[in-house]
């Protein structure tokens, strides 16, 4: 039996109780089929005043009883409702949290570079900069872009966008700001310096004033991606917020 059959079987079975139940005093009453006559002449239980009165209590119990079925069935109905949508909440609250990380892992990283060009500032060699970090800066954006996409799936057309808007926006400027050749322009340098040194004593190279510009212009940029990041951070944060009210209320 398939559950379509067996749905109409159980609504079939609740019609033949609740049916006879609720009309057999209308048997009585009326007379239909001299049941009224057959039932009185049967038993002679009482008189006519005791009958009425049981018929009418019994009859306004079985009404009593059907609307409070009727009734815990609707309120099971919206509980199983209300508990099935605060798990979709609750999964999407998860997804949330990993966005959140996402954007955390990625503000470190932001916020670890600014303090490494604010170094390179007081730096006059180029043997004294760390050319092992910056050129990891499609990396890191990778690794973070990831993290963001697997979690960001779970709303399929519930996306929302708010976070959505400033992550594309900040995407944009994050690429915009490390399109420079600044950084791979000074880790070639570096890695011919290290090589030139196994073998000789060399004066070592002085940062050139074309890079030390370069450093100069784009530390301010990435201050500003720092701080537009720390906002998209700060949205993701209110829709959580949003969320745990969701499930809570």
């Amino acid at each position: 039996m398939n559950n379509n059959d067996d749905g109409k079987w159980k609504r079939t079975l609740k019609l033949l109780i609740f049916i006879p139940i609720l009309f057999f005093p209308i048997l009585l009453q009326m007379n239909i089929f001299n049941f009224g006559t057959f039932l009185k002449n049967s038993i002679r239980v009482g008189d006519l005043g005791n009958w009425l009165g049981f018929w009418g209590s019994y009859l306004g119990s079985v009404i009593a009883v059907f609307f409070a079925f009727i009734n815990t069935k609707v309120q099971l109905k919206e509980s199983q409702q209300n508990d099935y949508k605060k798990a979709i909440i609750l999964n999407e609250l998860n997804s949330t949290i990993k966005i959140l990380q996402a954007g955390i892992y990625l503000e470190n990283q932001i916020d670890a570079l600014k303090n490494e060009l604010e170094n390179y500032k007081n730096k006059t060699y180029y043997l004294e900069l760390n050319y092992d970090y910056l050129p990891k800066t499609v990396e890191i954006w990778n690794k973070y872009n990831k993290m963001y996409n697997n979690s960001i799936l779970i709303y399929g057309k519930k996306v929302p966008y708010n976070i959505v808007k400033k992550e594309k926006l900040l995407e944009e400027y994050y690429k915009e700001v490390f399109k420079t050749s600044l950084f791979s322009e000074i880790k070639d340098i570096i890695q011919s310096e290290l090589e030139r040194s196994k073998y000789n004593k060399i004066n070592p190279k002085k940062i050139s004033s074309d890079h030390k510009k370069q450093i100069q212009e784009i530390y301010p940029k990435i201050e500003k991606l720092y701080e537009k990041c720390a906002d998209y951070l700060n949205t993701i944060c209110i829709f959580y917020e949003h969320q745990k009210n969701e499930i809570t209320s």
